[in-house]
């Protein structure tokens, strides 16, 4: 199946429904609906049954450019996971760039690790995070690890207080994926490969018939598990393209 705009999916959902055809979206309330409907079906298939290499993208953290939180960088809300994280570590004395991977580790690793630094030594400061209360941040090196308690937060064990008084958004590197944007027009093609459409269109039909008909449509929701299974089983065997390196945000 080739892809579909926003449309054509509502076009083909109102004649498995029997309902009248439309031109436009905004033609009638069923219309409105259906495109609804396709859009939830959308986002449950890319949150819980499709994971996408098409979604990967450069991320964009933001600094928080505090020096009561030098480590710290503030996630998008429309991030779902972090796949890497690489940071300049270019210093004044070697100023040619040089991206050093920043390794994930497990929140509570993470929390015991750093916490192990002495506080009185001349190069540990201790900050107080927004929820994992106090944590003891080197000063005096390039970052090493990184981790978020919160999902909302990147915090980085470690910087270099001689070349910038916080970690900079510029000098960071940041691959993951970001959740696409839908919009609700005519021409709106989702932000699938031509493979999933059929899988988007009978989870789409299936609803809309138990959500609008109160009736389900059999064929339609074997049709959908059947692609849905079929998808799984080529994440099983190739599991290098779909499975997550870090933590999966789930977010909405």
């Amino acid at each position: 199946m080739a892809k579909m705009t926003l449309l054509e999916i509502v076009q083909s959902i109102a004649s498995d429904m029997d309902s009248d055809y439309v031109n436009d979206i905004g033609e009638s309330v069923e219309a409105e609906q259906l495109a609804n409907i396709v859009k939830q079906s959308y986002f449950y298939l890319i949150n819980n049954v499709l994971e996408l290499p098409e979604h990967q993208e450069i991320l964009t953290l933001t600094a928080l450019g505090d020096t009561n939180h030098p480590t710290w960088f503030l996630i998008p809300d429309n991030v779902k996971r972090i796949d890497l994280i690489r940071y300049n570590t270019a210093t004044l004395d070697e100023p040619d760039l040089r991206y050093e991977d920043v390794e994930w580790m497990e929140p509570l690793t993470f929390q015991w690790r750093v916490n192990q630094r002495t506080e009185s030594d001349d190069n540990v400061v201790a900050y107080s995070d927004f929820n994992a209360g106090k944590l003891l941040i080197q000063n005096d090196k390039k970052p090493q690890w990184w981790t978020t308690f919160d999902d909302k937060y990147v915090i980085m064990d470690s910087y270099d207080s001689s070349t910038d008084a916080t970690l900079q958004s510029s000098k960071l590197f940041c691959y993951g994926i970001k959740e696409p944007t839908w919009t609700l027009s005519n021409s709106f093609v989702p932000d699938l490969d031509a493979e999933f459409f059929p899988l988007l269109l009978n989870e789409a039909k299936a609803q809309a018939f138990i959500d609008l008909k109160q009736v389900s449509n059999t064929k339609a929701e074997q049709r959908a598990r059947k692609q849905a299974t079929s998808i799984h089983n080529k994440m099983h065997k190739h599991p290098e393209n779909y499975h997550a390196k870090q933590p999966n945000y789930g977010r909405k």
